[in-house]
Order: structure tokens, then C-alpha cells, then sequence
């Protein structure tokens, strides 16, 4: 955008457009027409946001979830993003069932730590193995570990856990570690 379009779009947005406030907002974010200015977006964002703009309550809740001109706050960006996604917007509907799988996986793998250790619970080898095991499926990093440290260290119970509960990709996961157990990148057969 020239300074022209830029000066009509401010204009339209000062005027309260939501969608040229939108619009402007995307400007200082990419600095696009006007040099790059993470707040400056967050404003312009938020005026669009307040009056019902998916695409901004989308875009600020991006901001506020990774602390973009704005200091970083999960629930708010929750919140941005359930209303936009309450509109059909498709991205805000993606990261909330993104941050839905990721809480789940913090919760199995969470439960799959008592389990294994028996803290307030009856200890079950077999039922923690399998919370980690859907845990590292689904690609948490922290279940991958435990899952791989199980694997080195575990017995035949923990290793028919794991055989019976990790999906494919976690098995290559798995066979990879073990081919390359000191981190160098370089078989070790």
C-alpha cells in the first residue's frame, strides 16, 4: 500500500470501519505501507475485535497468545479465539482444538506420572505406559521422552506396554532413538 492508501484507510478506520481496522491492523503487523509496529496492530486489532471481527478477534488472539505487541496472555487469546471461531472463523476453530489436544496430552501424561509412581493411586505400569503412549502420539515432546526413557530403562512389562499402545510414528520415534542413542546423529549399531 502507498502512503495514500494508507492515509484513506486510517481514516475509514478512525471512523470506526471494523473492517478497515482490520485492515490497518494487518498493515503495522506485516508492515505492509507503514513500518512494522506490533502495537499499532494490537490497537487496531482490538477496535476491530470489539465490534465483532472474526478475522481481528482471530489476529489479536494470535497476539496475546504469543506476546506480539501485546504482553502475553493464554486466556485472553482463548477468549478472542472462541469468538471468533463462535462465528465459523476456520483458524480460531483449528487453535482451540489444537489447545484442546494439548491439554488432554498434559492431563494423560500428568495421570501417566501417578500411575508409574503410584502417588495416590494404585501403582499400574501397563495404564501409565498407555497415557503416555496417547500423550507421544499425538506428539507431545514430554511423553515422547518418558516413553523413550521407558523403552531404555523399563522391563518386558513396560516394553509390551509400549508396543501395544504406540502408534507407528512413535515407533519409528523410538527405533530411531535407539539406533542413535548418544545424540550425534550417527548410528550405533
Amino acid at each position: 500500500m502507498n502512503k495514500r492508501e494508507i492515509r484513506e484507510l486510517t481514516i475509514k478506520a478512525e471512523q470506526g470501519d471494523a473492517e478497515k481496522q482490520f485492515l490497518l491492523g494487518s498493515c503495522y503487523y506485516d508492515g505492509a505501507g507503514v513500518r512494522r509496529d506490533p502495537a499499532m496492530a494490537v490497537k487496531w486489532f482490538r477496535k476491530a475485535a470489539g465490534q465483532d471481527n472474526a478475522d481481528a478477534q482471530y489476529w489479536l488472539g494470535r497476539c496475546c497468545y504469543y506476546g506480539i505487541g501485546v504482553e502475553k496472555d493464554r486466556t485472553q487469546a482463548l477468549a478472542w479465539f472462541h469468538r471468533a471461531a463462535d462465528q465459523g472463523h476456520a483458524s480460531a476453530q483449528n487453535e482451540l482444538r489444537k489447545h484442546a489436544v494439548a491439554m488432554r496430552d498434559i492431563e494423560l501424561f500428568e495421570k501417566g506420572v501417578l500411575l508409574f509412581e503410584g502417588k495416590g493411586v494404585p501403582r499400574n505400569v501397563s495404564e501409565a505406559v498407555k497415557c503416555f503412549c496417547e500423550a507421544a502420539n499425538d506428539g507431545n515432546v514430554r511423553a515422547i521422552i518418558k516413553v523413550i526413557d521407558l523403552d531404555e530403562a523399563g522391563g518386558p512389562e513396560v516394553r509390551e506396554a509400549i508396543a501395544r499402545y504406540a502408534d507407528d510414528t512413535l515407533k519409528r520415534r523410538l527405533e530411531y532413538f535407539r539406533d542413535h542413542q548418544n545424540g550425534d546423529g550417527a548410528s550405533h549399531e
